[in-house]
């Protein structure tokens, strides 16, 4: 049987299902979540269909706010959770109370990874969740494919490749962005809105460009919890790290985040050598290039020494 004719099945069981996302949503999350609600809404009957998270504020212009429910909701109910594999990347931990649960991913597994799953799909050869999600829905001819959901699907490629810089070795989101245009994807609101900014977003920037240092090969940033604390900033800071990327010079980059509960989130990037082993080291996981730490204990050197274990990682 299909992978798409499996998670069809499973939906069919269900009256209710609920899309999760991960924490710190970006917008190949988010538009996972839309494309997937999409999917559902327009293919079967009668369903009750939830996202739930934060989304991104940016994004709800073009497409729609998250849903807000109540627990009752959760139980007996099917959840589908996008673009993460371990269960501490969950946004919403009412995950657990639901009554199975679908994993669609494209991250490498990792050592969490949400056990007992009824239905999984992870391919961590690909550069979007919404690429996997495109995959899976054409293996089905007969799937409804809402412009809605298109416009997703092209959102979280483009997102998630930032605009194609970063693709697979076939380059298949090349391949299935050009089918999406076909298809009707609107792209031009959507590079406006991806590339859409505001003063904070600015105010960030500069921040980085005034404070990172330099190691060898190696730029990064701290950047400390009073100075996030006198921005009106409710997006994820670590998706400012390629603010330091491709510097003539240096093979990796790093934004080192302080959060409030004296814990350190870490984004992790590199230029032709794999990252991701440092990340596991210290408890994080993503890709071979493009990785992090939710949450590290803010100790003493913590942040030299992941700096002496990229160096290491990259000789």
């Amino acid at each position: 049987m299909k992978k798409i004719d499996q998670l069809i099945h499973l939906i069919n069981k269900y009256q209710t299902i609920i899309i999760f996302g991960h924490v710190n949503c970006d917008g190949d999350c988010f538009s996972s979540q839309i494309a997937m609600y999409e999917f559902i809404k327009n293919n079967f009957s009668n369903k009750e269909v939830y996202i739930v998270g934060s989304g991104v504020r940016k994004m709800f212009p073009l497409f729609y706010k998250p849903h807000i429910i109540n627990d009752d909701k959760f139980k007996g109910s099917l959840a589908i959770a996008l673009d993460f594999n371990e269960d501490y990347r969950c946004e919403d931990n009412r995950l657990f109370n639901c009554e199975e649960i679908a994993v669609i991913d494209h991250h490498n597994k990792g050592k969490k990874t949400i056990k007992n799953a009824s239905f999984c799909y992870i391919n961590n050869s690909l550069s979007s969740c919404a690429l996997a999600l495109y995959i899976l829905f054409k293996q089905n001819k007969n799937i409804n494919m809402s412009p809605t959901l298109i416009n997703a699907l092209y959102y979280g490629i483009v997102s998630d490749t930032n605009r194609f810089m970063y693709l697979e070795k076939d380059a298949k989101s090349l391949t299935f962005a050009k089918k999406l245009i076909k298809l009707g994807a609107n792209f031009e609101k959507i590079y406006q809105n991806i590339a859409l900014s505001n003063f904070n977003s600015f105010n960030i920037k500069s921040y980085i460009y005034s404070h990172y240092k330099v190691q060898g090969k190696i730029i990064y940033c701290f950047i400390d919890k009073n100075f996030i604390a006198s921005l009106n900033y409710d997006g994820y800071i670590g998706s400012f790290v390629n603010v330091l990327a491709n510097l003539e010079g240096f093979d990796a980059w790093a934004l080192f985040i302080e959060n409030n509960d004296n814990t350190l989130t870490c984004e992790f990037r590199s230029q032709d050598k794999p990252i991701i082993p440092v990340a596991i080291k210290f408890g994080g996981g993503g890709h071979d290039f493009a990785c992090g730490i939710q949450k590290i204990p803010y100790e003493k050197d913590i942040i030299s020494s992941i700096i002496k274990e990229m160096v290491k990682v990259l000789s």
